[in-house]
């Protein structure tokens, strides 16, 4: 687990002051100076204040300041350019024109030496690569910044070894403990950069990288996506080898297939370009809307072509997950759209984000009417869902709502899904096989065993709100009689008023209801006398009227809730 020091004094508490002075120059170098002068940041450098001029600042004037920002990342090499993919996909925490520009950059790193690999594998399994082995290569295919890769042969099968760097986890502590403090230093003393809470997205990054720098939770991730396929011929996902990966080295099966974007190839070899199109796109539909678990990097260097036009998906180090309520919301978004039904688009909408404060619904409602028709509903039929996920992020951004990361990830991932798709088969009718599957969601929300499972389900919390409410009611009154009672009231008289009385109606109703089932019910158990009989049938009357008046609003507040 990495473990961050919330660091006072700088000088204390660091080694190598050498890298925290690296890094503000190269943020002054790219023109944020200024902003490090404003915050008092140069008092921290040991031995004295690093003035400008001695640094010098590059020609970045036409450049913006996400573009600048991620020319920063990118020269301060692993840990802030993993920074930065991280938060391309986090538009709850940056700004959609950040997560933009951090989409570009490239996770490279150099090769570290054989020497190094043989040590990481006797610390992990006591052995050498060797020993473990059939072969091993001892040139590595591939480096990033957490690791890189070496193909071997174990016990006969070609497969490809993932070795975490050496000192990794020390260096990335080290990194994250000095954006940790330039993040404090600059929140407490510039009012903009306060406001993007940057403190919070350290620690947001630092959970994402303990789950990278754990290959065991890669391992399962692959395992997982396996299981979801292993009944489709068209999917394939290499084998995992765990009796022999660990935390720190992860041993995969090696996928001798076509990379996706050589189309030269795949034309050459024969293989059918428009099924291709149309089953990664299936697959990626029932991953997204079946599954609800899918690979959240789809680019073409992810996926391989291999014989019989079967896809391959590899590296499932980011994958997102959505729940069941999750999907459906997203897939009545969906059909909302197709519908032209702008108060429920908005409505949808507002269940995947978060917000401080009540949007105006008809201004978000006229914006996302002309990001919809422009992107989505063109009469010309230039359907893009990447285009649209751009421009409602920009206009999201305006409103002041942020998107929950998982379905950004899902509305990023469908965006790089169609075009693999449209660049496999530009005739692809995308927005048409989308709609099989939200059509196939909107029907079991109103299939009985969905609208009996809410029923049960509603009539259940009512039923332990009638429970709890005596006492419930007990606490308040003794909390009011002893004057601790306090209530903040921000909402406009009269809109209070009337949620009271519709809330004090609704329990009146409730608890009249209740009474007369109770009333009626003891009728019922009268005794078999004439008059009896006459009281025990009227008892039996009364209470199947007072259960159905009891469905029917059961009913009519959950209508009103969805």
């Amino acid at each position: 687990m990495i473990r961050i020091a919330r660091i006072k004094k700088l000088s204390h508490s660091y080694k190598n002051i050498k890298r925290y002075k690296e890094i503000l120059q190269v943020l002054i170098k790219y023109g944020f100076g200024n902003k490090l002068k404003a915050a008092g940041l140069y008092k921290f450098i040991h031995k004295g204040k690093i003035p400008i001029r001695e640094i010098g600042e590059s020609d970045v004037s036409g450049f913006s300041t996400p573009e600048k920002l991620r020319m920063v990342l990118a020269e301060l090499g692993p840990t802030f350019i993993k920074l930065g993919q991280i938060l391309a996909t986090r538009p709850d925490l940056v700004p959609v024109e950040y997560t933009k520009e951090f989409y570009k950059l490239q996770d490279d790193a150099p090769h570290f030496s054989y020497g190094k690999v043989k040590k990481i594998f006797k610390e992990e399994t006591g052995k050498e690569p060797e020993e473990i082995f059939d072969s091993f290569n001892k040139e590595p295919l591939a480096a990033a910044s957490i690791g890189q890769v070496h193909k071997a042969v174990y016990k006969g099968v070609d497969v490809v070894v993932k070795v975490q760097r050496p000192d990794i986890t020390r260096k990335i502590t080290s990194d994250l403990e000095i954006i940790y403090h330039l993040a404090h230093i600059l929140e407490k003393h510039i009012y903009e950069v306060m406001l993007q809470k940057p403190t919070e997205i350290v620690m947001e990054f630092k959970k994402s990288l303990e789950k990278e720098l754990d290959f065991t939770i890669e391992l399962s991730q692959t395992k997982r996506f396996a299981e979801d396929f292993k009944d489709d011929p068209t999917v394939y996902v290499p084998k995992t080898y765990p009796e022999v990966s660990t935390s720190r080295i992860l041993v995969l099966e090696f996928i001798n297939g076509i990379k996706l974007h050589n189309r030269k190839r795949l034309n050459e070899e024969g293989y059918d370009l428009k099924l291709l199109g149309e089953r990664g796109t299936d697959a990626y539909l029932r991953q997204m809307f079946i599954n609800g678990y899918f690979h959240a990097d789809p680019h073409p260097g992810n996926i391989f072509i291999m014989p019989n036009n079967v896809f391959c998906f590899i590296d499932f180090g980011m994958m997102g997950k959505i729940s069941v309520q999750e999907r459906s919301d997203f897939a009545w978004f969906l059909l909302n759209i197709t519908k032209k039904r702008g108060p429920k688009i908005v409505k949808s909408i507002l269940k995947f984000t978060t917000y401080e404060e009540e949007p105006d619904r008809e201004a978000l409602q006229r914006d996302l009417a002309d990001i919809i028709d422009e992107c989505l509903l063109h009469p010309m039929g230039n359907v893009s869902f990447g285009s649209f996920v751009e421009g409602l992020m920009e206009v999201l951004t305006d409103h002041c709502l942020r998107i929950r990361p998982n379905m950004f990830l899902l509305m990023k991932s469908l965006a790089s899904i169609e075009t693999v798709a449209y660049d496999l088969d530009p005739d692809l009718h995308f927005v048409d096989m989308s709609g099989k599957y939200v059509q196939q969601i909107a029907k079991q929300r109103f299939s009985k065993e969905k609208i009996f499972y809410n029923l049960t389900d509603a009539a259940e919390d009512y039923l332990k709100l009638i429970y709890e409410f005596p006492e419930t009611a007990h606490i308040l009154l003794k909390q009011a009689k002893l004057g601790k009672m306090k209530l903040n009231v921000h909402l406009e008289q009269k809109k209070t008023r009337e949620a009271i009385d519709r809330l004090s109606m609704r329990i009146a109703v409730s608890v009249i209801l209740a009474a007369l089932l109770i009333s009626h019910s003891l009728t019922m158990l009268l005794p078999k006398t004439a008059v009896g009989h006459v009281l025990r049938a009227w008892g039996t009357f009364g209470f199947i009227v007072t259960a159905l008046l009891g469905f029917y609003l059961l009913f009519s507040l959950l209508r009103k809730h969805h």
